[in-house]
């Protein structure tokens, strides 16, 4: 076996590999935020059950005729606080409905080896609700979001961009955790000849002498106690290998303390035919 065809089978392990640590991460976290809602419904139905059995006794106590009308009256507005927790239970069930289906969802994509066409738009908005589980995502993170409309498909494997679209996105948020201002802008425009995906944040930036060396693989700014599986310098240099195929191109610049990361994508022509191979 020669060296070449070595380095082949290494790449592409690597590329499985950070394909389900990937998807792996987005789902560990979306069960971790089960918790808290599991939690919550858990306690709110043990005190809606101790609740129910308190008021059997008062409406025996009513049919007696034992109760006064204000002792009434308090009852009549415990079982309409009763019924604000069913509405705040039945949320909670919603969420949790919800947070099962991100995961079916991202199962699904997962299990389809095929091509097909791809809406770039749903795949973002996809992608970006899952990061939600992401607590730092959610809370501290400005989000500005500006698809357009007019963004075409591509044709390809629904993991080759999704794995590179988190990839990009993920370097942003380990950009932005140490940064003042924590802002993440991601926009899709449709030029018609071609497309592009733009990804930038508010972090600490790459400095100029970095540049020349953010595609190499394994290369990384992290210090070596840092380094674990999301460090391990890849993220770009598979970004830009698994894109590559479909004559996508990776665009990086950095200017005061920003960076910009753009997918410049070749759109299909008019007969529905790619304009962009998959491989």
């Amino acid at each position: 076996m020669d060296y070449q065809h070595k380095f082949q089978l290494m790449e592409d392990a690597l590329r499985e590999y950070y394909r389900f640590s990937g998807v792996g991460r987005l789902l560990k976290g979306i069960v971790h935020n089960m918790n808290g809602p599991l939690q919550s419904l858990t306690m709110q139905v043990d005190l809606l059950k101790h609740r129910f059995v308190m008021d059997n006794n008062v409406l025996k106590d009513i049919a007696l005729g034992n109760l006064s009308g204000e002792e009434v009256n308090e009852f009549v507005k415990r079982r309409q606080n009763a019924f604000v927790k069913f509405d705040q239970m039945n949320e909670v069930v919603w969420n949790l409905h919800s947070m099962i289906n991100m995961i079916l969802v991202k199962c699904e994509h997962e299990d389809k080896d095929g091509r097909r066409f791809i809406n770039l738009n749903n795949l973002i908005s996809e992608e970006l609700e899952l990061l939600n589980a992401n607590m730092f995502f959610k809370h501290q993170v400005e989000k500005e979001i500006k698809l357009d409309e007019d963004m075409t498909k591509v044709h390809g494997y629904y993991v080759d961009f999704s794995m590179a679209f988190l990839n990009i996105v993920q370097n942003s948020l380990d950009a932005l955790e140490g940064a003042p201002v924590k802002k993440l802008s991601i926009r899709t425009v449709n030029l018609g000849k071609s497309s592009f995906i733009e990804i930038s944040d508010t972090g600490h930036g790459i400095k100029k002498e970095i540049m020349p060396y953010i595609f190499d693989p394994f290369y990384t700014t992290h210090k070596a106690s840092e380094v674990k599986a999301k460090h391990m310098g890849l993220g770009l240099y598979l970004s830009k290998k698994i894109l590559m195929p479909y004559n996508v191109q990776l665009i990086v610049e950095s200017k005061n303390d920003a960076t910009v990361v753009r997918f410049d994508i070749p759109n299909l022509d008019f007969q529905g035919s790619s304009a962009v191979n998959g491989g």
